[in-house]
């Protein structure tokens, strides 16, 4: 039983706004006797008395409105008065549908919904489900029910492959009133799944023997499957013999089986697989899709090949060899389209035994060797290019390759083998000893050192190029000629022997005082020495010494020099300290500049220490140091772009160049003097 409460306040501008084009000012007379209420719903007068609002309050219209209205149908002027009534409660609405949904599966839903006794108007079922379900969604309506009407709906889904466990939901709108529901009916969705098998997934057979596989699909998942298709595809060396290549079942429980044999012929070597697939599904849908393969095992007789390298030595002066390379079947099956892969290079091939060819860059191809067998593989080797020969020799690559008789290719380890020149391989080198410095006009005597072997087919020329302005004061033995006033020195020496030549030169004979004679000073005088020889292919060969250099010390413009080192002995892993000290000359012909000076110290078996060096010029009171350039050239520390801090000349100035130094000897146990 409803209670409802209304104010005169709100109902009186309500039917005010209804009726006011056909009411008269309203009577001042009493208000109607009780028995007009009879003319309301049977619900209205009970609600009335409950309310703690007194009859008496009521307008004298109101029971001439009341009168007006149909017992059994709630009137119009009473939905606008009890506007917040609404009829269909939710003790009145029952959903129910299944607990349990298979994927694929139609479901219905059944709303049943009561209507109370006044008519309700814009009555909207809506029935949703969640994903995985088409349609998601159903809306029934709008209705208006009479008052007790009953209404009943069914809402039908299918669940597709991608259907969950969840709620169906049910909400009922309506006017004048709130929503009825969300009402929530659980279900549990049981997802199907199969399996696949294909036994024995293996079968080791020959060309021409019969196997027979089984095709086992089960439904291993919680739920019923439907449209269940299986097919089975023979590989195409294999030929169907009997049993089935497809099968179809409308629905499988848990744990049921579909399952059927397939026999079939082996043709060929290739192609000896069997693949079967099998699908289950919704109408348009494919929820599961599941391949297996077996295949058959080829027994077949298979070929192993091996072969020896032999030590590919060829004589220079022939310039040619033959070589054999013996190939082994160690395996029952036959070797085809045999390929012995290999570069020759840098020597051309003439292969010697029947059925074997060579391409250059690819290697030989030999014919098909049967089992247990052997074949000897000749062939010979020529120079292309003797001149271009390493004397040292090279290496060949191999890597052999064949088929058996179906066709499956074989490969062998990568295989290396040396090639060598023998008989009179020829050799030539020269080198040449300069002391590292020298004074401006001093004798020095270089050492040549000439080696040759196997070069003596035309005279052996050694030529000496001197630097310029050096003279030649001894040329022990050597033919001396100048062109366009460049000396050279050349001897004729043995091209099967080390021969050790030493010239006496001089350095240019010049005095610094001299105009251009400063222009040696502090520099390296470069000395080139060659030697060109001919070997018995006629090959002409060239070495050359181009490091061979002296550097050039003026100490004429010095009154005199002294350099220390502290310690004098000092551990392999200690450094030194090194103090030059430099008293130039009082007077010079032609004065020079500091920006002219350039320092240079050797540092054998040393390394500089970077940032280290420092200059300090005097002369009578005057005392400054200086900004330089440091540089490390050749392993030389080089000191140029000296300027002094103050305006001191070279004249009877006094320079001292300090610098410190690592060890860097090649082991740490050597003795050494520097």
């Amino acid at each position: 039983m409803r209670s409802n409460n209304f104010r005169l306040a709100v109902v009186i501008p309500m039917l005010v706004n209804l009726v006011a084009p056909a009411l008269a000012p309203l009577p001042t007379a009493a208000a109607p006797a009780p028995a007009s209420l009879g003319a309301l719903p049977s619900w209205f007068a009970s609600a009335s008395a409950a309310t703690s609002e007194p009859e008496a309050a009521l307008p004298a219209w109101f029971a001439a409105v009341g009168a007006e209205s149909s017992p059994a149908v709630a009137h119009p002027a009473s939905r606008v008065l009890y506007s917040a009534h609404h009829t269909i409660y939710p003790s009145a609405v029952t959903v129910s549908g299944p607990a349990e949904i298979n994927d694929c599966d139609v479901v219905t839903f059944t709303i049943v919904a009561a209507n109370d006794a006044v008519t309700t108007t814009n009555v909207v079922i809506t029935s949703s489900m969640p994903t995985g379900f088409t349609p998601n969604q159903r809306v029934f309506g709008p209705y208006t029910l009479a008052p007790n009407e009953t209404i009943t709906r069914a809402a039908s889904f299918r669940a597709t492959c991608d259907a969950v466990s969840g709620q169906n939901e049910v909400i009922i709108t309506q006017d004048d009133g709130p929503d009825v529901g969300p009402i929530y009916t659980d279900f549990a969705v049981a997802p199907g799944a199969i399996t696949l098998r294909k036994v024995p997934s293996v079968i080791p057979a020959a060309v021409g023997d019969v196997v027979a596989w089984t095709v086992i699909v089960e439904n291993t998942g919680y739920g019923r499957v439907d449209n269940v298709a299986v097919t089975d595809t023979l590989g195409a060396g294999l030929e169907f013999v009997s049993g089935d290549t497809s099968a179809f079942a409308a629905s499988l429980d848990p744990g049921q089986f579909l399952t059927f044999t397939v026999s079939a012929r082996v043709t060929q070597c290739t192609g000896l697989y069997n693949d079967v697939e099998a699908t289950w599904g919704c109408p348009g849908q494919t929820c599961q899709n599941h391949t297996a393969q077996a295949s058959v095992d080829l027994q077949l007789d298979a070929p192993y090949l091996d072969y020896a390298l032999p030590d590919f030595d060829v004589d220079y002066c022939e310039g040619s060899g033959t070589f054999t390379i013996p190939v082994t079947n160690s395996g029952l099956g036959t070797a085809h389209d045999v390929v012995l892969e290999t570069d020759m290079a840098p020597f051309s091939v003439t292969t010697l035994s029947a059925g074997a060819t060579y391409t250059p860059g690819l290697g030989f191809s030999l014919p098909d060797v049967s089992g247990g067998s052997d074949y000897h593989l000749v062939c010979e080797l020529a120079a292309v290019s003797p001149c271009s020969l390493s004397p040292s020799g090279g290496d060949f690559e191999f890597k052999l390759r064949f088929d058996d008789d179906c066709g499956n290719p074989y490969l062998l380890p990568v295989k290396q083998a040396s090639w060598s020149l023998s008989g009179g391989v020829p050799s030539l080198d020269i080198s040449k000893e300069m002391p590292g410095e020298i004074y401006l006009g001093e004798v020095v005597t270089p050492t040549i050192t000439v080696e040759a072997a196997n070069v003596g087919y035309s005279p052996v020329v050694v030529t000496d190029t001197l630097p310029p302005a050096w003279t030649v004061v001894d040329p022990r033995g050597g033919n001396v000629f100048t062109i366009t006033g460049q000396v050279y020195i050349t001897w004729t020496v043995s091209g099967d022997a080390t021969t050790i030549i030493t010239p006496v030169i001089r350095s240019p004979a010049v005095s610094v005082t001299e105009t251009g004679g400063c222009d040696y000073c502090g520099y390296q005088a470069p000395n080139v020495v060659e030697v060109r020889a001919t070997d018995c292919q006629t090959c002409t060969h060239y070495a050359i010494d181009d490091t061979a250099g002296t550097y050039i010390q003026c100490e004429d413009i010095l009154s005199s020099h002294d350099k220390q080192v502290s310690p004098a002995a000092a551990e392999t892993c200690a450094g030194f300290t090194y103090t030059s000290t430099y008293v130039f000359a009082s007077s010079f012909t032609v004065t020079p500049t500091w920006a002219g000076l350039v320092f240079t110290d050797d540092l054998p078996y040393q390394a500089y220490t970077p940032g280290s060096a420092s200059i300090q010029f005097s002369n009578g009171p005057a005392s400054c140091g200086a900004v330089f350039s440091e540089t490390i050239s050749d392993g030389k520390l080089v000191l140029d772009n000296i300027s002094p801090t103050c305006p001191i000349t070279v004249p009877g100035a006094t320079m001292v160049i300090v610098f410190q130094s690592t060890i860097t000897a090649p082991g740490g146990c050597d003795d050494m003097t520097f």
